[in-house]
Formats: structure tokens, C-alpha cells, sequence
């Protein structure tokens, strides 16, 4: 987990906010979301995007969560790095 963390984290920091088409995606195990580019390699399903900017994302991200995991559409868990590139933008995810 900590591998994909710092992956997604790695991802997020390169790309910055620059105006962008950003994802949210779920990974297929676990129900961990993570905000990327759409450019990025898909780590899993799309949820929702693409959004013009990385907050949106956020935003989309943090109204998808469901604490239960047991919904393959909702975010039961978000990546670290999404958590903190989040947390930049003024959007702070559970």
C-alpha cells in the first residue's frame, strides 16, 4: 500500500494543478480511490471525470466516499498521495 501511495503521490506532484482532465479511480481490489490525470495509466476503474481541474476531482472524489467498501462505485479508502494533493486544494477527504 505504501508503494501506491507514494506512486500516486509521485504522479500528483509532477503533474501539479495545471489545468488538466483529471479522474477519480478506484482501484479494482481494496476500494481505494485516487485523484490522476486522465493521462495517467488507469489503476483501475473510472469513477468519475474528467474534471477540468484537480480540485474538482476532489470535490467529486470526496462525494463518492462510502465507509461501507461494499459499493464498487463508491471510494471506501483514498491513496495517500490523494489525501495530501487534496488537502493542497482545499478539499479534505475522510
Amino acid at each position: 500500500m505504501v508503494v501506491r501511495s507514494l506512486l500516486a503521490f509521485a504522479v500528483l506532484s509532477f503533474c501539479g494543478t495545471a489545468e488538466a482532465d483529471w479522474m477519480v479511480r478506484r482501484q479494482t481490489m481494496g476500494g481505494i480511490c485516487h485523484v490522476q490525470m486522465k493521462t495517467a495509466s488507469p489503476i483501475g476503474s473510472d469513477l468519475s471525470g474528467p474534471h477540468s481541474t484537480r480540485k474538482i476531482a476532489c470535490t467529486s472524489a470526496k462525494q463518492l466516499y462510502d465507509s461501507s467498501g461494499t459499493d464498487s462505485k463508491r471510494c471506501a479508502e483514498y491513496g495517500n498521495g490523494t489525501v495530501s494533493s487534496c488537502k493542497q486544494d482545499g478539499v479534505s477527504l475522510p
